[in-house]
């Protein structure tokens, strides 16, 4: 393999990997500013305008994590930061 298509590969990772905790970011800011009424199936009416810091899809990503994992969605997010900040 040339050397150019491994840098070029090596970046695409890196490009990668921080888009990613970019995203563990953004989804660890929206476990901390979550809020049950920024959701309408939960508590009607809903906030307007959402409380959460990541906006209305801030509001449906926290509400799918804490769902889906509990309390256990903050270390797991900031496992995965750690993890992401490592590889760059």
């Amino acid at each position: 393999m040339k050397k150019e298509a491994v840098a070029g590969r090596e970046k695409l990772r890196e490009i990668g990997a921080l888009f990613l905790w970019l995203f563990a970011i953004f989804a660890l800011l929206s476990l901390i500013t979550y809020h049950e009424s920024d959701i309408g199936n939960i508590k009607y009416p809903p906030n307007d305008p959402v409380l959460n810091k990541g906006g209305r899809f801030g509001a449906g990503l926290a509400y799918f994590l804490y769902g889906r994992f509990g309390i256990v969605a903050f270390p797991f997010m900031l496992l995965v930061g750690y993890w992401l900040l490592k590889f760059l």
